[in-house]
């Protein structure tokens, strides 16, 4: 195990070096290539885009295609080649105790797709929220002298706490989702190991054959954390 691990480490320390090195440079080609577009605009594209703006413009862009392409690329394929290998070696091991561990997977993936949907859908709605209320501080602190001389600050501080008081809602609308969801999801993966142990009991105690081998222990054991790590 302690050489497994030892391996495992060296294979994720070569796996985000290099990644991290390939998005690097291809993060500094797509700047240049990015400030020479700006380049070559004409006037008239300045006007409608502050030039201000526009370094911390690139630097974000930039960043997230660096991320996309390094860490969240290795992240891709570690998901996708764990996915596919862990059901193949679980159908090897025992396909039968397989078959009935992968009776709760659509529940399951039902349950994260609903909690990726509330999540997206949440934050959204916070974004949404919060630019509102930093907008309406925005214009009046920009026109603060006109509202002092009105004598609106009263009305302003009401209108912006009225945007505060609804990203407040939407973030314990969010929260509570976020909670019950992952709650619910937690309950059936404990359903999930109660039905794998039963299932691997039952098989082990009866002596089952498969592949003319009899259902072991450690067989069960496999089966079980290889469909689990293949499902998440």
């Amino acid at each position: 195990m302690v050489g497994v691990a030892i391996v495992t480490m060296g294979f994720s320390w070569f796996q985000l070096t290099m990644l991290s090195m390939f998005s690097e440079r291809i993060a500094e080609s797509v700047k240049v290539q990015y400030f020479k577009a700006c380049m070559e605009k004409d006037a008239d594209f300045y006007d409608q885009n502050n030039p201000a703006e526009m370094g911390a413009k690139i630097a974000k862009e930039v960043t997230g295609i660096q991320r996309g392409l390094g860490e969240k690329f290795g992240t891709i394929i570690m998901g996708v080649v764990s996915f596919c290998s862990s059901f193949v070696f679980a159908f090897y091991q025992g396909w039968t105790l397989t078959l009935y561990i992968l009776l709760g997977f659509p529940v399951i993936l039902a349950i994260v797709i609903y909690l990726g949907v509330s999540v997206k859908g949440g934050i959204m709605e916070l974004t949404k929220s919060y630019t509102q209320s930093a907008g309406y501080a925005e214009q009046a602190l920009q026109a603060v002298k006109i509202v002092h001389t009105y004598g609106n600050e009263l009305l302003e501080l009401k209108n912006f706490s009225k945007y505060l008081i609804r990203s407040k809602k939407a973030q314990q609308s969010f929260i509570l989702k976020l909670g019950v969801t992952m709650g619910l999801l937690f309950g059936v993966i404990f359903a999930y190991y109660a039905l794998a142990f039963y299932v691997g009991g039952y098989l082990r105690w009866n002596e089952v054959t498969e592949g003319g081998t009899v259902y072991s222990g450690g067989k069960v054991i496999s089966v079980i954390f290889l469909v689990l790590i293949g499902s998440f």
